[in-house]
């Protein structure tokens, strides 16, 4: 065997070893003091469109804060019918149905902050690819909403703002130190809602509602994440 040929055959394996270490001692995890980015959608929703932008940092393996924003708009036509009965001078009976038509558009806008906890007693191991977290966050929430009947120039407008309390778990799977999934299960716990109405489109408030609830509503959120 020439020499030429004996020092490549040893150097292959010793190549492949080399890169296959360097690539075992890569973290999996974005790292203390990150800054992140992450887009999600929220059920139970009509549709899962992203609806949701929140900004992470990453203060150590365990603690995570997270800044959000949530956006949805919907429009919703709702067609009632009746019948209206006419009678003639001789008593004849006439039936005439009439059909209108609701469009109702609700805006919903939602700025919170939730913390994230990282549960467990030890620190994540290198072969383990997957977090389990405890979540707490405050919230506040603007709704908006129009409706008019067609064929009539008056508008309602219903608006509402409150504060609330959410907690939950959630689960986020790395694919390497720059990206990874997540799911969160949460629920509100506590909040305060109040509001006011407007029926006839005149431009003052006719009815004012106030209400604290504690309550389950559970809700899940999908969510992509960049880390830099």
């Amino acid at each position: 065997m020439s020499r030429n040929k004996f020092f490549s055959l040893v150097s292959i394996p010793l190549l492949s070893g080399l890169s296959l270490n360097a690539f075992a001692n890569e973290p999996i995890r974005a790292g203390s003091g990150t800054l992140g980015f992450s887009v999600g959608a929220s059920a139970p929703s009509d549709s899962l469109n992203l609806n949701s932008i929140a900004i992470r940092y990453r203060v150590n393996h365990r603690l995570t804060f997270e800044p959000m924003v949530k956006y949805t708009q919907a429009t919703v036509d709702d067609t009632s019918t009746s019948e209206e009965y006419t009678y003639d001078d001789e008593g004849n009976e006439t039936v005439e149905t009439v059909s209108s038509t609701t469009e109702t558009a609700v805006t919903n806008m939602e700025f919170g902050l939730n913390v994230r906890y990282r549960l467990g007693f030890k620190k994540p191991a290198r072969s383990s690819a997957a977090d389990l977290y405890g979540l707490v966050g405050v919230g506040y929430t603007s709704i908006n909403s129009e409706s008019s009947v067609e064929g009539s120039d008056v508008t309602s407008t219903d608006q509402a703002s409150g504060l609330a309390v959410n907690v939950g778990v959630g689960i986020e799977g790395w694919i390497n130190q720059h990206w990874s999934a997540g799911i969160d299960a949460y629920t509100m716990l506590y909040g305060q809602m109040s509001g006011e109405s407007d029926l006839d489109g005149s431009g003052g408030p006719e009815t004012e509602s106030a209400m604290t609830a504690i309550s389950v509503s559970p809700q899940l959120r999908l969510s992509i994440n960049c880390y830099f």
